[in-house]
């Protein structure tokens, strides 16, 4: 049994290894996600003793997911607002049901896309 994230499509570059493609027999290919697929913790070695992937390399994967998630985000404001007319906080509140993400609030984000808009604009201005 294995414990699956797939919300990443495989050209979002998260891994460049995917670019390649898949066998055609491989875990998650029926729907062209990227699949990470970690072995379940009740079966097999004990995680206590066996890790699979080491603390540094866990606050490594979950930065890049982090930064991920938020260029995607931040990608589909912009287009949403500049190419649709569709407001920031709708494209927000869409953006967090689609990830199920349960404990963001919209607000939280809203200003986090604000800040970095003006500090975009400031490098911007800078040059």
């Amino acid at each position: 049994m294995y414990a699956t994230i797939a919300h990443f499509s495989k050209n979002s570059g998260l891994f460049t290894s995917s670019e390649n493609g898949s066998p055609r027999n491989s875990f998650g290919r029926e729907n062209e996600d990227l699949t990470l697929a970690l072995p379940w913790p009740d079966e097999g070695k004990s995680p206590k003793t066996y890790n699979y992937l080491s603390q540094e390399s866990i606050a490594r994967l979950e930065e890049r997911i982090e930064l991920e998630m938020l260029m995607d985000l931040y990608e589909r404001i912009q287009e949403n607002k500049f190419r649709k007319g569709i407001g920031y906080l709708k494209t927000i509140t869409t953006f967090i049901g689609e990830y199920c993400l349960e404990g963001v609030k919209d607000d939280a984000l809203y200003k986090r896309y604000d800040r970095w808009k003006k500090l975009v604009e400031k490098d911007r201005n800078r040059f």
